[in-house]
C-alpha cells in the first residue's frame, strides 16, 4: 500500500490522512547562520554570563557560523577589546575547584578543555604570587586540603571505610603518598601540624579540635 501524503502546516505540525504526528518541521540550515555582527553580540552575551577561553567559545561560535575566518576575526575583536581573556578563564576555573581537589586534577581539565599548559602554569604562579589562590601546588598544602576534603565528608574516622576514603581522595587527584599520610593524620585525630585554614574552611571545622 501507498503511504499517505504527509504535509507541514502553519504551526509546524507533519500532518497526514491517518493520525497527526507532534512533529516539528526541521528549521532550514540557513536559519542558524550568524553574521559577523549577530556572531560578535553573542560572544558579548555568553561572556557577559561566565567567562570563558578562546577555544570554548570558538567552538560554540562553530556552530552558528562555519568559516573559521569570520569566527577568529570576531574573537581577536573581543580580546581586543578584553571581553575574552584565556588568563581570566583559567584564573577562575581555578578558583572554582580550589577547595574541591588537588591543583593537578584540575590543570588536567584545564588541558582537556584546550588551554595552553605554559598559561596555565602562568596564571597559577601568577595567583600563588599574589596570594590570591591559596592551594598553592606545594606537598604540605595539598596534605591540608585533602585533610579538609576528608572531614568535610566523613567527619569522623571510621575504620570499615577506611578503603572508601582512600579512594575518595584519590578520586580528587592527589598522590599515594599524600593519602596515606593523611589517612594517618585522620586516623590519629592529630591536626596540630595542619594549617587552620583549611580545616576552619568548611562551616562545622570549629568543632574539631585542632
Amino acid at each position: 500500500k501507498r503511504k499517505p501524503k504527509e504535509n507541514v502546516d502553519d504551526d509546524g505540525y507533519v500532518r497526514s490522512s491517518k493520525k497527526p504526528v507532534k512533529q516539528y518541521a526541521t528549521k532550514s540550515k540557513k536559519e542558524y547562520i550568524y553574521n559577523e555582527e549577530k556572531l560578535y553580540n553573542y560572544g558579548i552575551n555568553r561572556l557577559s554570563e561566565q567567562d570563558y577561553g578562546r577555544h570554548e567559545l570558538f567552538k560554540k561560535m562553530k556552530n552558528l557560523q562555519e568559516d573559521e575566518e569570520i569566527i577568529n576575526k570576531v574573537l581577536d575583536k573581543l580580546e581586543g577589546q578584553k571581553y575574552l581573556s584565556d588568563n581570566n578563564r583559567i584564573r577562575s576555573f581555578l578558583m572554582s575547584y580550589s577547595n574541591s581537589e588537588s591543583v593537578n586534577k584540575t590543570k588536567q581539565r584545564l588541558i582537556q578543555k584546550g588551554f595552553n599548559k605554559k598559561i596555565i602554569e602562568d596564571v597559577l604562579e601568577e595567583m600563588e604570587h599574589s596570594g590570591i589562590y591559596k592551594a598553592i601546588q606545594d606537598k604540605e598544602s595539598e596534605e591540608e586540603k585533602a585533610l579538609a576534603l576528608l572531614i568535610r565528608r566523613y567527619r569522623i574516622y571510621e575504620i570499615d571505610k577506611k578503603e572508601k576514603m582512600s579512594r575518595f581522595i584519590a578520586s580528587k587527584g592527589f598522590n599515594f603518598d599524600i593519602i596515606s599520610k593523611v589517612m594517618k593524620t585522620f586516623s590519629n585525630g592529630d591536626f596540630d601540624s595542619f594549617d587552620p585554614y583549611w580545616l576552619a574552611h568548611y562551616k562545622w571545622a570549629s568543632s574539631i579540635n585542632f
